[in-house]
């Protein structure tokens, strides 16, 4: 995320802003190291914001947050990640699958929560069926589903006199486990800003370093 590319000149402290970066750059200053100050700002309130923002589908990695990099140049910095999912998270958009017919999305909650896909599950536990019922959230549609193939069961309470109690059934043979399906829409959920907090730090860091580099070429001129 370049500032180059997201600075537009509407409103405060963004207009003030761009008027510094184009006396940047019409003055060729080498702006590298206080560059380096707004990047690291940007790239640890994105890593705070990954870190405390609410998860439905499974434990975070921590990933995308240690894969965010900051690239400088004389007077521009971004900040980014090389992660193939670093995108979509940042700014939604339509997921298919690569090399499979469908995409499978876990139904029951603590299924999400935990981040258990299909493959983490042995293969016998589940068997396909073309027109299961899902519901996920609010959403309900009929559908290829991978339901539970047999009935989960925990040992009874041994009675009084030693005889072993019934087995319960804690889950259903039919449970719908995953849903499959060929498209799916993610919401984006921005952790890379350049709000106003972030505005207000870039335009303190960057009228005082620019002052003080204005500052040091009138001297040596005048000498």
């Amino acid at each position: 995320m370049a500032l180059r590319t997201i600075i537009k000149p509407v409103g405060n402290p963004v207009a003030k802003l761009q008027r510094v970066f184009d006396r940047i750059r019409s003055n060729a200053v080498d702006a590298r190291r206080w560059l380096g100050q707004i990047g690291l700002y940007v790239r640890r309130e994105a890593q705070r914001s990954l870190r405390t923002r609410t998860r439905e589908w499974g434990p975070s990695s921590g990933r995308l947050s240690r894969s965010l990099a900051i690239a400088i140049d004389a007077a521009s910095v971004a900040v980014g990640s090389n992660l193939i999912y670093a995108r979509i998270q940042q700014l939604g958009g339509p997921v298919e699958p690569k090399g499979h017919k469908y995409l499978a999305l876990p139904v029951p909650a603590n299924l999400r929560r935990r981040g258990v896909w299909p493959r983490d599950l042995p293969s016998d536990s589940m068997r396909f069926v073309p027109n299961a019922e899902i519901q996920i959230g609010t959403k309900k549609w009929i559908g290829p589903a991978l339901v539970r193939s047999e009935n989960v069961t925990v040992p009874g309470k041994t009675k009084a006199d030693g005889t072993p109690g019934k087995d319960r059934i804690v889950k259903r043979a039919g449970e719908v486990m995953f849903a499959l399906v060929k498209r799916v829409n993610i919401k984006g959920r921005p952790y890379l800003k350049f709000d106003s907090k972030a505005q207000a730090f870039a335009l303190s860091i960057a009228t005082k370093h620019f002052g003080r580099v204005l500052g040091k070429r009138t001297n040596n001129a005048g000498q």
